[in-house]
């Protein structure tokens, strides 16, 4: 490029006014910055001035043999361009998307070198996190990668443990291959949905390579790119198989128990109920024989009061005596019935 050759460039001077950049020799010292660059590095420019580029690197960086062939390729000529990582005046980390320009004379001999630079420290440090995150997710989790119509692209190992399938045997199938027949009838817009942009997020029952009933607790995660349209959709699950067995067995002994406690509790009742009958028959037996026995006392007294005892004969001095049998006593006829006699 040639436009750089004088110094008095219209293009130049913007460039330097409005991006972060800096001037090379074409052995890497510094001739020129712009405020923008020494804003994102922490420098003044006296700071910097005559110093070689690698004052921006790590150590370990530049005495590299890739450091060493990036300027020999710079001062052949060739341009260089990517995301690079450089140290502050702090020594701090930062990352730079930039491009390396060679400048050529007339001649074609290249006198310079320009680069343009954009910071993007903070979207680095978030990618990495994102990345970090997503690496964690990939290690301790299920991970499956669909297209938005549910076409499988990619699995981890960890969702070939949980399914009993190999990556290969199941990319370019669709998901419907893991699933009951009963869950598309149940949810026939799934993958409409997730392709809207829908999060989806439960614990689903799935079958693995063997047919055997599989429960995951997942979330599906659609994927859009810089336009809102879902590219992909992501699947983290964790399996639950073990736990979901474990608690229907709970249920089971839960609902056998309450079943049995009824069962008891209904004996229990029937006893109680039989108990307080037979209670009650006792009660009015009782009862009834108290007033059997008040009954006959009474009448008894009555017949002892109401009929008097025979008084004796006279006896005569002159004669002998005689005794007169007399007949039997016998109870009013009212006492008799009262014992139930006649």
């Amino acid at each position: 490029m040639m436009i750089f050759n004088n110094s008095n460039n219209a293009h130049r001077r913007a460039l330097m006014h409005h991006t972060a950049c800096i001037a090379f020799t074409p052995n890497g010292t510094i001739t020129d910055a712009s405020e923008r660059f020494l804003a994102a590095v922490g420098y003044t420019f006296d700071d910097i001035k005559g110093q070689h580029h690698r004052i921006f690197c790590a150590e370990e960086d530049a005495n590299t043999r890739a450091y060493s062939a990036f300027w020999q390729a710079l001062g052949e000529g060739e341009s260089r361009q990517g995301t690079f990582k450089r140290i502050n005046s702090q020594g701090e980390e930062i990352w730079l998307e930039a491009t390396y320009f060679p400048i050529h004379n007339r001649r074609g001999r290249v006198i310079g070198v320009f680069k343009v630079a954009n910071d993007i420290t903070a979207k680095h440090q978030q990618a990495a996190h994102k990345d970090a995150v997503l690496q964690a997710l990939n290690s301790s989790m299920a991970v499956i990668e669909f297209s938005p119509e549910g076409v499988i692209r990619r699995a981890n190992a960890n969702f070939e443990a949980a399914m009993g399938y190999r990556e290969a045997e199941i990319v370019g199938a669709h998901h419907e291959m893991f699933c009951p027949p009963t869950f598309y009838q149940a949810h026939p817009h799934f993958w409409d949905e997730l392709a809207a942009g829908d999060y989806k997020q439960g614990k689903f029952e799935r079958r693995n390579a063997q047919g055997q009933r599989v429960w995951l607790e997942a979330t599906y995660n659609p994927i859009q790119d810089a336009n809102g349209r879902v590219v992909t959709v992501v699947k983290f699950a964790t399996d639950i198989t073990r736990s979901v067995a474990e608690a229907e067995g709970a249920k089971r002994a839960v609902v056998s128990a309450q079943s049995t406690s009824t069962q008891t509790e209904q004996i229990a009742q029937s006893g109680l109920n039989h108990l307080q009958k037979v209670i009650d028959d006792a009660q009015q037996s009782a009862q009834a024989l108290a007033e059997a026995q008040q009954l006959v006392s009474a009448l008894t007294e009555q017949a002892r009061v109401s009929t008097p005892l025979p008084r004796p004969l006279p006896i005569s001095p002159t004669k002998p005596t005689c005794f007169h049998s007399t007949p039997p006593w016998k109870p009013p006829e009212r006492v008799n019935r009262a014992r139930g006699l006649r």
